[in-house]
């Protein structure tokens, strides 16, 4: 009864098309063109694509039924913690979030009462951009001043060139504090601090922030060591240099993820095309820091 059902819907779709054009029908013998077939098929796709609607395709199993009704519970889920999501952002964004202790940037407030110069520039920032603060000039200049105080190099090198010509939103602010502090850059270099900022970049769903903590994952150091949730974040965040770096040895060597190899070389691919003049200078800087090296051995 199924078959005939779908065999009777395939030729209504069918006749639709052809509706308007008889010449597609063979009664003279006349042969169909390209174009008449292509109308079929299209038919054909169309009933495939809406039978599923009226339970007109083949029968599902109990194994599909059951993954589906995961999938939507799964959806469901998500949609939920979305939602929340956007809720917490539409309040961290107002313009009094400032004030608001449970903020990230009433986080960062905290920080910077507490002589935090990094914290004192974010502050400064908002207070200037009116950036979930109200446009104050007067607090931003009073806030830049509390910061050249303590670090006057900080301060000149708060935002890269690179930012300059558009306003900085405030999850990038927060990753480009982590990598200074990683990195040493102008501040004290220190792991926790690196962690501290990343995880509010990572969540205004920064990609420098998540992947420098795929990075902590991978590593183990600042993070409990998960190299399966590092490669997911890495995945996620796949344009990153420090992603792709993770993805090229994590297929590479199968850490977290099935060995590919043809996967891993891909990643490689794209990060030659993506970064070339930093991968150039990154191997210039190990084989410089290999002849220093033999060097103090000879010596």
């Amino acid at each position: 009864m199924r078959e005939i059902v779908k065999a009777s819907g395939i030729f209504l779709l069918c006749l639709a098309f052809l509706v308007g054009n008889p010449s597609v029908v063979m009664a003279k013998g006349e042969s169909t063109t390209i174009k008449d077939i292509l109308k079929i098929v299209a038919a054909q796709t169309i009933f495939a694509k809406i039978a599923p609607i009226f339970g007109l395709g083949p029968k599902k199993t109990k194994e599909q039924k059951a993954q589906e009704k995961k999938e939507k519970e799964e959806n469901k889920k998500y949609k939920e913690i979305e939602k929340a999501q956007k809720e917490a952002d539409k309040k961290e964004k107002a313009a009094d979030a400032i004030d608001k202790p449970d903020t990230r940037i009433g986080k960062v407030k905290k920080w910077a009462e507490a002589g935090d110069a990094e914290a004192q520039c974010i502050i400064y920032y908002a207070y200037e951009k009116g950036k979930r603060a109200p446009e104050d000039h007067e607090q931003a200049y009073k806030w830049k001043q509390k910061a050249l105080k303590q670090n006057a190099d900080l301060v000149d090198e708060f935002i890269p060139n690179v930012y300059y010509r558009d306003d900085v939103p405030m999850g990038r602010l927060f990753a480009l504090a982590g990598r200074r502090a990683h990195l040493g850059y102008y501040v004290k270099q220190d792991v926790k601090d690196a962690i501290r900022w990343s995880k509010l970049g990572a969540e205004e769903k920064d990609s420098m922030a998540i992947s420098y903590l795929a990075s902590a994952y991978y590593t183990g150091r600042g993070m409990p060591k998960d190299v399966k949730r590092a490669v997911q974040l890495a995945e996620s965040t796949y344009k990153e240099k420090l992603s792709l770096y993770i993805l090229i040895d994590a297929y590479k060597k199968g850490r977290g993820v099935k060995q590919d190899i043809d996967r891993s070389e891909k990643y490689e691919r794209y990060l030659k095309l993506v970064y070339p003049k930093s991968e150039k200078k990154a191997k210039d800087e190990r084989k410089r820091a290999v002849r220093e090296a033999e060097r103090a051995e000879n010596d």
